[in-house]
Parts: C-alpha cells; structure tokens; sequence
C-alpha cells in the first residue's frame, strides 16, 4: 500500500509539470527510481494510474469537506471555509491536466465532474439552507440554483481567458466574486453577521 501511494504522488508531481498524456511510464519509473514492472504491479497501465490518483484526491476531498460541515459554527464562517477549500481545490488543478482528462481520459474526468455537480453543490446547499432557517440568508432564493452559481463562479475565477494574470490577481478574483455573492443573497440580520466576520485569507496557490 506504501508502494502504491508512493507511485501515485510520484506520478502526480510530474503530471502537475507536463500534461499526463505526454509523460510515459518510463519516466514515472525514473522519477521514483523503481523499474517499471514495480508499476505494473499495482497498475496494469497508465489509465489506471491516473483513474487510482485521481479517485483518491476525490476521496480526501470528501473527507475534508465532511470535517468541514461537521461543526455547526457560524453560517457565514462555514460559508468562508468551504469557499476557501473549493478555491484551493480549483487553484490546483493545472489547466493543461484539466484539458488532458477531458480530452483522453474523459470517463475519469467524469467523476470529478460528478463530485463538482453532487459533493459541492450539495455542501454549499447544507450551509445555505442552514443560512436561511437562521434568517441570515433571504428566503425568496432558490437554493440550488445559488450553489451552482457559487461553484462555477470560484472555478470562473480561475480562467484565464477571462482573468488574465498580467491584469487580475487569483486572490483578489476570488474575494470580490466571494463578497458580491455574500452580500447579494444576506439578509438585514446577515449583513450585520458579515461585517462583524474577520477578513479570511484565501489558500490560493
């Protein structure tokens, strides 16, 4: 099981640095400095390799998030955290990997998109809900689509076509999207809740 984590970071650092498609399993091996049938022990090929990575990202993810909604605390601060992990979680994912799984690894792709549109769109439901039974979060939204909005907005923010870095700073991007949507669905009482909040740094990377 040692061996078998080991690859899969292994792996991992490399693809962040060049597409998945273009690193080969020779390059893996030398990267750990194993032989290559010690990667075919635990992998019959490199499909499986990147599906066994990026199921067990999915799953830290999960857990990570469960933590998170775990402690009822403040609505908004919840609100804070899961956005800041979300953000982390988008922040880290290489573009040029992200067009490599839709493009040649399509069904391991899907389950990350399946985790997207079920894991976190349910999380920032638990909190908004929450929100609005607390009479913090106005009445008349519909939540589910609020959640659909706030995940795509964190994952739009990291677009380069439409944030370019030499005019848009990752941090800023994603505390304007973060307030304008905060401040737009508060009511009275969840106005007076944020701005007695401190201002959270986000993780990005």
């Amino acid at each position: 099981m040692v061996e078998r984590q080991r690859i899969i970071a292994g792996s991992e650092e490399l693809f962040k640095n060049a597409s998945i498609k273009s690193v080969t399993m020779d390059e893996i091996a030398h990267h750990l400095g194993v032989s290559k049938k010690t990667i075919y022990t635990h992998f019959k090929n490199k499909e499986e390799l990147v599906m066994a990575m990026v199921t067990d990202n999915i799953e830290d993810y999960k857990k990570n998030i469960t933590l998170i909604l775990r402690d009822p605390g403040n609505v908004f601060f919840k609100f804070f955290e899961l956005s800041n992990y979300v953000t982390a979680i988008f922040s880290g994912i290489n573009p040029i990997q992200k067009n490599d799984l839709c493009r040649h690894f399509p069904d391991i792709w899907s389950l990350f998109r399946k985790f997207k549109d079920e894991v976190l769109t349910a999380a920032f439901a638990s909190i908004l809900q929450k929100g609005k039974d607390n009479g913090l979060v106005r009445s008349e939204l519909r939540i589910n689509i609020l959640v659909q909005l706030r995940v795509d907005q964190i994952q739009q923010g990291f677009d380069k076509w439409v944030f370019p870095s030499n005019s848009f700073n990752d941090y800023e991007v994603q505390e304007e999207l973060r307030n304008l949507f905060l401040y737009g669905i508060a009511t009275p009482k969840g106005l007076k809740v944020l701005q007695e909040l401190p201002q959270l740094i986000l993780p990005i990377h």
